[in-house]
């Protein structure tokens, strides 16, 4: 028999085929792309610093791109979508409390591939007050062009207070007879 003695891990640490199962068992999944949750996106992927990205493939008859067209004919990702694409990515991500969008900048159109799936990138990036925002299509050739980001500022979601009914049937019964 041989006889094998490891010394020193370093770099091959992560390395093996029992390293998956391991994280799979702890729920370390950084670096692994996960089944998203939501129409847009189909993987997430994390990684140790908190960025995460989210990849989709749109067909190019999609109902956004497919009510969003030019007058020669070519399909573009709404603006107003970057707005659900971003609640989406933030719920994939596990993030539920509300968020307002900052400084959201289109720089390019998402327009969708011709007679082919569009593939799409979400990443977020953690801030001092939440995340940034890249959305990214990939062209080929030429790899990955952003088309929007924005600032995504994480709120606190705020108390509501029980109304006062009999304040407001007070209020109504001056304006109507109930």
């Amino acid at each position: 028999p041989t006889r094998v003695t490891a010394i020193g891990w370093g770099a091959w640490s992560d390395v093996g085929m029992a390293v998956e199962s391991v994280r799979r068992l702890l729920g370390d999944d950084r670096g692994h792309p996960q089944a998203c949750d939501g129409p847009l996106f189909s993987t997430c992927t994390r990684d140790p610093s908190g960025r995460v990205t989210l990849d989709g493939s749109w067909p190019d008859d999609a109902w956004f791109f497919d009510e969003h067209r030019t007058a020669a004919g070519a399909a573009l990702f709404p603006g107003a979508g970057y707005f659900e694409l971003a609640r989406q990515a933030l719920r994939a991500a596990g993030i539920r409390q509300p968020f307002e969008m900052r400084e959201l900048v289109m720089t390019a159109p998402l327009a969708a591939a011709v007679d082919a799936p569009t593939s799409v990138q979400a990443v977020l990036k953690p801030t001092e007050f939440g995340y940034s925002l890249e959305v990214r299509r990939y062209l080929d050739p030429g790899g990955w062009l952003r088309t929007a980001e924005a600032q995504i500022v994480l709120r606190t979601p705020a108390a509501v207070a029980d109304p006062d009914l009999q304040a407001l049937r007070l209020h109504a019964s001056d304006r109507c007879s109930i």
